[in-house]
């Protein structure tokens, strides 16, 4: 009882496929971009046309960590890909309101150009945004702001903090006796 399989014709393609497939090409580019090892994973010698194809997309996306490099020996598909539904009833009902909004709020027939920060690559914007909060719960957790992002303690006092800290790394390293450090961090002291 051997069957072979034909290719689906394209009315029966699945939305859900499609999305699975762009979001999964798009995570592999940007793992493959991040990675640490760019001795092994050059970017430059990646081809993102068999990949695209391996990913069975019908058209590459548009992620700034595409721009400036070609696909070679992929074309875009010759399939309306807004045509291709959902096969869950709620969910193509909730694109197609999307897309009605969509066309409500932008009339215009030109697309507009985006500069500024959306140009910037998903990968370097998610990296700034997560090293920023990870700044700042250091300094919160650290006591050195308070939750309104205001200093708790008066330059003079962090200024003398640093000193003992200086101080204290002398004291580990053997440049300073522990006696030189006793004098020092008490002898100052105003009580």
């Amino acid at each position: 009882m051997g069957s072979t399989l034909a290719p689906l014709p394209v009315p029966f393609l699945r939305r859900q496929l499609m999305e699975k497939g762009t979001r999964a090409f798009v995570a592999f580019i940007q793992s493959y971009m991040k990675h640490e090892c760019s001795l092994i994973f050059r970017v430059k010698d990646l081809d993102i046309g068999g990949l695209g194809m391996s990913f069975g997309l019908l058209r590459l996306p548009r992620m700034p960590e595409l721009r400036g490099k070609t696909a070679t020996g992929f074309e875009d598909a010759d399939v309306d890909i807004e045509s291709i539904r959902y096969t869950m009833p709620a969910m193509e009902q909730a694109r197609q309101r999307r897309i009605q909004a969509a066309k409500k709020a932008a009339p215009s027939v030109g697309k507009r150009k985006r500069s500024g920060p959306e140009d910037e690559a998903w990968s370097k914007k998610k990296k700034k945004v997560e090293k920023k909060k990870a700044s700042e719960i250091r300094k919160v957790r650290a006591g050195f702001l308070d939750q309104k992002g205001k200093s708790r303690w008066k330059d003079s006092e962090l200024e003398e903090l640093r000193q003992e800290a200086s101080l204290l790394r002398k004291l580990k390293r053997g440049k300073i006796t522990q006696a030189e450090f006793d004098e020092q961090t008490t002898g100052d002291d105003d009580l």
